[in-house]
């Protein structure tokens, strides 16, 4: 019979984008049994569970259970056009984006379909503004399509306003794609952060994308 000292533990782990399984043994002085619990942990923790035996569960801690090679969800430069802004841009960065190099050698995001990619910008105005605002357009073929956005102030996007002539600022948003956007086609995307008074253009970027399922 073994000790409880002798008695050994089985784990095996399970990943999915939407669930976690973890199978862990019991012992109990004379008994090597198998337990299995599934579920989203929030502590890292040893808990007693049941009564009249020595048997614990490990409670742990889940961080990230989407997981896809091909994919990168840390922040990664991207390539971008500065199409005439006001302000001086230090850095482009997107979350979300499946980074690709076209035929010609341009940078392509791919972004997937249902997903929520993010956009960073690093910028420094050349005055003070009040408030700005986000402005997002599409261009397909020639024709220029506006994204629809509850709230284009992009003071509530990590962006204390009023921005102040040679500060640094970030700007972070993210935007969704919804399914009835066009799928597998290669769109410019023109990114603009405006002055809410004039509508000059602040920042803007333009960005190659395309969206897959």
């Amino acid at each position: 019979m073994p000790s409880r000292k002798a008695a050994t533990a089985r784990f095996a782990w399970s990943l999915s984008f939407t669930s976690f399984a973890l199978v862990s043994g019991f012992f109990n002085g004379s008994q090597d049994e198998g337990l299995r619990f599934v579920g989203s942990c929030s502590s890292g923790v040893l808990t007693p569970i049941g009564s009249g035996m020595l048997s614990y569960a490990l409670v742990v801690p889940i961080i990230f259970l989407a997981l896809e090679a091909s994919a990168s969800e840390d922040w990664q430069p991207i390539g971008y056009k500065d199409c005439k802004s006001r302000f001086n841009i230090l850095d482009v960065q997107a979350a979300g984006c499946y980074l690709k190099d076209t035929p010609s050698g341009k940078k392509l995001c791919e972004f997937k379909e249902g997903s929520t990619p993010r956009i960073r910008i690093k910028f420094i105005p050349d005055e003070t503004v009040e408030k700005l605002k986000t402005q997002i357009k599409a261009k397909i073929g020639q024709t220029f399509l506006e994204f629809p956005m509850a709230d284009a102030d992009a003071c509530t996007y990590g962006v204390s306003c009023p921005v102040e002539a040679g500060k640094e600022y970030v700007y972070e948003k993210g935007i969704e794609i919804i399914h009835n956007y066009p799928k597998d086609e290669t769109v410019q995307v023109n990114w603009m952060v405006k002055d809410d008074k004039n509508d000059t253009k602040g920042v803007c970027i333009i960005f190659l994308a395309r969206i897959i399922a």
